[in-house]
């Protein structure tokens, strides 16, 4: 079971070993032009989970992680798309807006997963609109490319159907 600080600590190791500077449950306006990730205030437990930064790339990322109930997926994923749609106050062209989910449990079909939550979206033109990524995270905080999987606003519904 992947659960949210765990997902996020992962994700911090992942862009880390990408060259990303990252910081936690930021306050401040990400998308701000002067926004400095690295004099950007960060207040557990408030805040976008995930902000990271390489070059004129950055990342913005909600994340929700594994429960032991499914009722608890649909409301925290339905939480996690508003608090990230809430986040996009502007759209600088080089900020990509993700959302992080746990995938270990969807892949070997261990219950209660976020599966059938998920399942709910594949048809939803939300992804395209929003420009919103999905990002799975395996649980077991490897760092390769295969440890978290990036699939592109344009192609998140054709994954989302394969499951």
């Amino acid at each position: 079971m992947l659960k949210e600080a765990a997902l996020v600590r992962n994700l911090v190791k992942w862009f880390k070993s990408h060259d990303y500077v990252v910081r936690q449950n930021v306050v401040e306006d990400a998308t701000a032009r002067d926004f400095d990730i690295n004099t950007a205030e960060e207040s557990p437990p408030h805040g976008t989970d995930l902000v990271a930064d390489s070059g004129s790339k950055r990342w913005i990322i909600e994340a929700k992680g594994d429960y032991s109930g499914s009722a608890d997926y649909y409301v925290d994923l339905f939480t996690g798309v508003g608090q990230i749609a809430s986040r996009m106050n502007h759209r600088p062209v080089q900020v990509r807006f993700g959302f992080a989910v746990p995938y270990s449990r969807i892949e070997s079909g261990e219950k209660p997963n976020a599966k059938a939550t998920l399942l709910k979206l594949k048809g939803s033109d939300m992804w395209k609109r929003l420009e919103l990524w999905l990002i799975l995270v395996r649980d077991d905080g490897s760092l390769d490319d295969e440890s978290v999987l990036f699939k592109d606003p344009q192609e998140v519904c054709e994954f989302l159907s394969s499951l």
